[in-house]
């Protein structure tokens, strides 16, 4: 597995380990939301979870509250509802202490 990980730049060999938390969702469908510039401010002033990821809480327009949600590098979000949301539906997101 780690073979398909290792791209090559200019001759030197890189190994690229993906250390990403999985989801504390039951569900196996995600959908990957690129957050505004607003959000992704936002989340700079947020600690992270851990390395690279931050679990927060949302809040949706239409009255849907979301926890733990995984937000990779302060600018994409593992969403993990079945029904599509784009980053204009976000009315409000906190850091998640669970």
């Amino acid at each position: 597995m780690l073979d398909d990980l290792k791209p090559y730049v200019h001759g030197i060999q890189i190994t690229a380990h993906h250390s990403y938390p999985s989801s504390t969702y039951p569900s196996e469908t995600f959908m990957r939301v690129h957050l505004d510039e607003k959000w992704s401010d936002a989340l700079c002033r947020f600690p992270e979870s851990g390395m690279g990821y931050q679990r927060v809480n949302v809040l949706l327009r239409d009255g849907r509250a979301v926890r733990n949600v995984l937000v990779f590098n302060a600018d994409e979000m593992e969403w993990p509802d079945e029904r599509p949301i784009r980053s204009e539906d976000i009315t409000a997101m906190t850091p998640s202490d669970d």
